[in-house]
């Protein structure tokens, strides 16, 4: 097996382990079938009764479907796995995304020499157009979304995932399936979390890093290995690629650049860099190419301010891959943000109400706090710690209860009520109360539409209702805010009949 490059003649030749079963992982060993592949999927759960068994009905009809013709065409299908005993047995392992590295059968299976990788680090391998990858703690999805758009506008040939629901450009699949009609010129781009980048080989041609702040420290094993794991989008650049990097972020700034082997450019709020993207006098600064270009008017663009950095790191990434100045405008100019990114809902009753369902950070909830500094901020949070990517509970590493409790010492200053909901209820108030925040201020509900119905009793008039749950929610649970917030707008009575009852 190859220590590092992979190639679709050495995937051909291969007996290939994926972990799990599921629709995603029927779909990639469809794609290595065809390539020539030896594939067997193992899952270390079980269908009731069995997976192939037409009685069983925990699966769908179209999985089990799928899984015929998989069997049919050559591939194993293994429940109950043991995959301590398994991997050993196989020269190339393909991991689930929410797989942490401390799992005993992936240290078996990196110890055996066996090639652990993902469907991220195969899209990057054979892709035959120029690669962006974007990565961060926070603010990927942004940029990501941000950088395509402008990509698009160009227009460039843009080849990035289509079909993720919450609007997050993975890698899949289905990008996987395009490689082949990529033409140049043209442009894969794609948002990389840590998940993606512990089992990567590859590094993109653009690599953007927002920021890197603790996050997922359990899964990964320590911060370290957490660090080290966003380092990869750069350990495999060349002397030819470019790293856009956060000259505001200390550990960006100290511990990414000894790894850069290409061009580094920078995005700041706060300096002006030698060269990349900078923030002056309200005004967005382009250095390239010995040339310095006004981009935008921070006036002129319609989104939260809270967006800055992401708006930066776009443009940095836009000017390193040569994206004239008038598309990076246009798209500037009427971005509007992303679902449950700060999402403005709507203004009911006098009472602004904003969806930032996806912060289930410190960074993240405290960045939303601060973008409404000054204003009257009704909190809706809480949620449940524990979740596949975190089965033990989220924020349990010393370096993530930290931050957490330097955000908190904010919520006096910045939270007028907290309204709380879910198993993390207990875990967010106490976090509360040992900051200093009022007892009196804080409500707990039995889930989101109860908080919500209070938030909105205790907002008053240009006030600020904001979801922003610390801990992981549902997507469709986050959406059914925006929900809540159109049948609010339904009730008939006025902002002055509201503040009377």
């Amino acid at each position: 097996m190859p220590s590092s490059a992979i190639s679709r003649e050495i995937l051909g030749k291969s007996n290939i382990l994926i972990e799990t079963i599921d629709r995603d992982s029927i779909k990639l060993a469809e794609a290595l079938i065809d390539y020539g592949a030896s594939v067997t999927l193992a899952d270390r759960e079980a269908s009731d009764p069995h997976l192939i068994d037409t009685s069983s009905e925990s699966i769908g009809p179209h999985l089990l479907d799928s899984c015929r013709e998989l069997s049919k065409r050559g591939a194993l299908i293994k429940e109950q796995a043991d995959l301590d005993s398994l991997v050993p047995d196989f020269d190339i392992l393909f991991v689930d995304l929410i797989t942490s590295p401390t799992s005993p059968f992936i240290e078996i299976a990196r110890n055996n020499e066996t090639y652990v990788t993902n469907v991220a680090d195969l899209i990057f391998q054979l892709s035959t157009v120029p690669t962006i990858g974007i990565t961060g703690s926070s603010g990927k999805t942004t940029t990501a979304t941000l950088l395509s758009r402008m990509m698009m506008e160009a227009p460039i040939n843009t080849y990035a995932t289509e079909d993720h629901f919450s609007e997050q450009l993975w890698p899949n699949v289905q990008l996987l399936r395009e490689i082949d009609e990529m033409l140049r010129p043209g442009t894969l781009i794609a948002e990389l979390t840590s998940g993606h980048l512990e089992y990567m080989h590859a590094s993109p041609n653009v690599s953007i890093i927002t920021n890197i702040t603790p996050d997922h420290v359990e899964w990964h094993g320590s911060l370290e290995d957490y660090v080290k794991a966003k380092k990869t989008i750069l350990m495999y650049q060349s002397e030819d690629d470019i790293a856009v990097l956060n000259k505001d972020d200390p550990i960006s700034e100290h511990t990414l650049i000894p790894h850069c082997k290409g061009r580094t450019i920078f995005f700041s709020a706060t300096e002006e860099p030698p060269e990349g993207v900078f923030l002056k006098n309200e005004k967005i600064y382009a250095k390239w190419n010995d040339e310095c270009e006004i981009v935008a008017h921070i006036s002129d663009i319609p989104v939260n301010k809270r967006y800055i950095g992401n708006i930066l790191a776009a443009c940095a990434g836009a000017i390193a891959t040569e994206i004239p100045l008038d598309a990076i405008k246009s798209v500037l100019y009427k971005f509007e943000g992303v679902s449950q990114r700060l999402q403005f809902i709507g203004k009911v009753s006098d009472i602004y109400f904003y969806n930032n369902g996806r912060g289930n950070t410190a960074a993240k909830v405290r960045a939303s706090w601060e973008a409404f500094r000054g204003h009257s901020l009704h909190w809706i949070a809480g949620g449940n710690p524990k979740s596949k990517h975190d089965p033990q509970g989220a924020h349990q590493h010393a370096s993530e209860i930290a931050n957490l409790k330097s955000m908190f010492k904010e919520a006096p200053t910045l939270v007028n009520t907290a309204h709380l909901f879910g198993e993390a209820t207990v875990t967010i108030k106490q976090y509360l109360l040992d900051a200093g925040f009022p007892d009196s201020k804080i409500y707990e509900a039995g889930n989101l539409d109860d908080c919500f119905q209070q938030a909105v009793r205790s907002a008053n008039a240009e006030g600020i209702v904001l979801l922003s749950p610390l801990y992981g929610i549902p997507w469709d649970e986050a959406n059914s805010f925006n929900l809540l917030v159109e049948n609010y707008s339904k009730q008939p009575y006025s902002s002055a009949q509201k503040k009377c009852s």
